[in-house]
């Protein structure tokens, strides 16, 4: 059912506990013409940070809320505070860590943006207008996650 989800062009998502939220913020200001989908917990969200008006925040949803709001997005932010990755069938952008170097290959399988890197971030977002290369990016993820994945893994070890 979620792949039926019309994506929204020009919109970006970013979802999740251990996210920049502050770098978001800053980046959706630096693009007015993009849409922001921003999905936190209450208990983490900071009331000083300004909103811009092409930001919608929610907080504490659904599981079927925050799934649905991340397909209806063109591309998937991940600002991250500590050194993690995630990847879905989104071109992803996010932070340059020595975990995210292990999974993302930048402008390969993703685009990787320094730590705070709001200018890089809004170039980041603004390279991704160019279907072709999110397509590309997409697609080699997605082979990327499938050898990564934890059944793949193990089975690399039991060659061993």
């Amino acid at each position: 059912e979620l792949v039926r989800i019309r994506v929204e062009q020009r919109s970006v998502f970013c979802g999740g506990c251990s996210r920049d939220f502050k770098t978001l913020l800053l980046v959706a200001k630096q693009l007015p013409d993009y849409s922001f989908t921003v999905i936190a917990a209450k208990k983490i969200w900071r009331e000083e940070w300004e909103i811009p008006d092409n930001v919608k925040v929610f907080f504490d949803t659904s599981k079927d809320f925050f799934y649905t709001s991340l397909f209806k997005s063109a591309i998937l932010y991940l600002p991250l505070e500590r050194d993690e990755a995630n990847g879905l069938r989104r071109p992803i952008i996010v932070t340059d860590t020595s975990c995210t170097r292990n999974y993302i290959v930048n402008n390969q399988n993703g685009i990787l943006v320094p730590m705070w890197g709001v200018s890089d971030a809004v170039k980041a977002i603004k390279k991704l207008e160019d279907e072709s290369l999110r397509d590309r990016l997409v697609q080699k993820m997605s082979v990327d996650i499938e050898t990564h994945s934890p059944l793949n893994y193990c089975r690399r070890i039991l060659d061993i």
